[in-house]
């Protein structure tokens, strides 16, 4: 019998809760808070594209999906923001469609929680769609008080998911 894969959604969902918490401190504090962001969402988006690979392996296609698509886009987000923003390419009107854009997948990963009426799963995905369109509406038409709002969805969404990864630790602990 082959070696058996550990449940690497874990570490992607404590990664996520990572990068969304620095969010949350980025909208808080501001932009002394920038650098802490930049190296979250580069660690968050390795970390999750990597458990969302072994998850694929696991045959957990569905986890795998959700981590893996936030996975690659903070990926993407880190470098519209880095090499993006040095080559003079970035504007907030592109920042706010590209965090808007991202609740079209979070939506129909949706779906299978609503309807096995997973709640903790639910309950994060709900925050983090509200978390993006505030901050996406927010940078896209530079209305502050929204991303102001947004603080408080940034931290809820942040506990939401690692809640899901407490779950999946508490699974593994009993399946060993």
């Amino acid at each position: 019998m082959g070696a058996r894969i550990g449940n690497a959604s874990i570490i992607g969902l404590s990664a996520l809760g990572f990068a969304i918490a620095m969010l949350g401190f980025w909208l808080l504090l501001g932009t002394e808070m920038t650098g802490a962001l930049i190296f979250a969402l580069l660690m968050a988006g390795i970390a999750e594209t990597l458990a969302g690979l072994f998850e694929i392996v696991r045959g957990q296609t569905y986890i795998a999906a959700i981590l893996t698509t936030f996975g690659l886009w903070i990926v993407g987000y880190y470098f519209l923001l880095t090499v993006g923003a040095g080559m003079h390419l970035v504007t907030n009107q592109g920042i706010g469609l590209f965090i808007l854009l991202l609740n079209i997948p979070i939506g129909y990963f949706s779906v299978p929680a609503l309807a096995s009426k997973r709640l903790p799963l639910i309950a994060a995905l709900g925050l983090i769609i509200v978390l993006l369109i505030l901050v996406g509406l927010g940078t896209y038409f530079g209305i502050d008080v929204l991303n102001k709002i947004a603080i408080a969805f940034a931290f809820l969404s942040a506990i939401a998911v690692w809640f899901l990864a407490y779950e999946a630790l508490q699974e593994s602990v009993h399946a060993s």
